[in-house]
């Protein structure tokens, strides 16, 4: 009748889903966490690389500064005085043996 206890032998009753150990991890589940480690330490690794190129763009800066600074300006000598000027273009017509 309704309502009453059956007699059955535990062992003998058909499995149902509740009688399944609760909280066991699917291989999937396994998976997908493994695969979201491997995204966030590439994330990670990803920061860590922009922020060691960021300050190795800028110690080269520095070190070009550094570089222009101490070094004697070869390529764009500054520009002369009209004294200087004038007595180097009188050497130049001089050494040609113009008069001025």
């Amino acid at each position: 009748m309704f309502g009453e206890p059956t007699r059955q032998d535990p062992s003998e009753r058909p499995g149902r889903d509740s009688d399944m150990p609760r909280n066991v991890p699917t291989k999937e589940s396994i998976e997908t966490k493994e695969i979201f480690e491997r995204l966030n330490s590439f994330h990670r690794l990803e920061k860590e690389y922009d922020a060691l190129k960021a300050r190795f763009e800028a110690q080269s800066r520095h070190l070009e500064d550094l570089q222009r600074l101490l070094t004697p300006r070869l390529e764009a000598p500054r520009p002369i005085g009209k004294r200087a000027a004038r007595y180097l273009g009188e050497l130049a017509r001089a050494f040609k043996g113009e008069n001025p």
